[in-house]
């Protein structure tokens, strides 16, 4: 529903937006602009923490936020244990403790949200058409009245016991193992290998994760164009960034419209993969820049749109 789709997005912003206090924090000593992240201020340590116990999040922002947070709380403890700050010292104190133990106070909460947000500054884009994609997927189960044939349930299979183990394979490979099991993976039918790869794909670094990204971006090459629409409006970020450049590499110019409504995506891999897919259909440019405003996002949209309906009076 159009609703949850817009609650999902609202949480990616935010998600998105803390990363980039952790950012600015640099590493947690000092804090950004309104001293968030400084010792002084462990209230936001384990609301930092809530979150991302909640949300299943290893890092946010692209940074490892208990990492982030443990040496400043280490660093600023008492010789008598105790943590001092803006509240009262045994306040603070249980703050700290709070985000040491790094428990999760709302299972039932996690439960129901798990594996539906990532972190949007965990990954960047490499490489140009089809260069690096994940997606996220799909577990096995009944097919949905009126899905595409070629992958069903494809909203409905998110981490299932098939997938998971599928994943965990992949992340547990030798080198020797490792080309055979992605190959299996990427052409293997079924939306568990989907749903697999893009959760090894959250996990993965270095060469692998590209290699991973790349196969996840030719696997959704094999969609229908009905199926990459669905996908280009799907609440996790990296099934709209893997379906835009799937549109580019196919060169699937049904779905264009689709692709340019992601240049104003909150999720800035998202945005570029929008706009490596466009250029690689239409030889042009028109943005939008790198670290774009919302306005200039929604500029280089319309500019695009633009292009789209000279393009398609022209038969192309």
């Amino acid at each position: 529903p159009a609703a949850t789709v817009a609650r999902d997005k609202a949480i990616e912003r935010a998600i998105a937006g803390l990363g980039r206090v952790l950012n600015a924090a640099g590493g947690g000593v000092g804090g950004a602009n309104n001293n968030y992240g400084g010792a002084d201020d462990l209230y936001f340590y384990w609301s930092l923490e809530r979150v991302g116990v909640a949300y299943g999040l290893d890092t946010i922002g692209g940074v490892d936020w208990y990492k982030w947070g443990l040496k400043t709380i280490l660093d600023s403890q008492a010789p008598d244990g105790s943590w001092s700050g803006s509240y009262a010292k045994n306040v603070t104190t249980a703050f700290a403790m709070l985000f040491l133990k790094k428990a999760n106070l709302t299972g039932d909460i996690t439960a129901k949200i798990a594996g539906k947000v990532k972190d949007p500054g965990g990954g960047e884009l490499r490489g140009g058409r089809g260069g690096s994609i994940s997606t996220a997927g799909t577990p096995q189960g009944k097919k949905p009245k009126g899905d595409d044939p070629k992958t069903p349930g494809i909203n409905q299979v998110r981490k299932t016991t098939e997938a998971d183990k599928l994943a965990e394979e992949l992340l547990k490979a030798n080198d020797r193992e490792w080309p055979l099991k992605l190959r299996a993976v990427r052409e293997t039918q079924g939306p568990q290998h989907t749903v697999a790869l893009a959760q090894a794909i959250a996990v993965l670094e270095g060469k692998r994760l590209y290699q991973a990204r790349e196969a996840l971006a030719e696997r959704l090459t094999r969609m229908t164009a009905d199926t990459l629409k669905r996908m280009l409006d799907d609440r996790d970020a990296e099934v709209r960034r893997a379906a835009c450049l799937a549109v580019g590499m196919k060169d699937e110019r049904t779905v264009i419209p689709g692709v340019i409504d992601c240049i104003t995506d909150p999720n800035a891999s998202v945005m570029r993969a929008a706009k490596a897919s466009l250029k690689a259909m239409s030889n042009e440019d028109h943005g939008p820049a790198s670290g774009a405003t919302d306005d200039e996002k929604r500029k280089a949209a319309d500019a695009w749109r633009f292009w789209y309906a000279l393009d398609a009076r022209k038969g192309k």
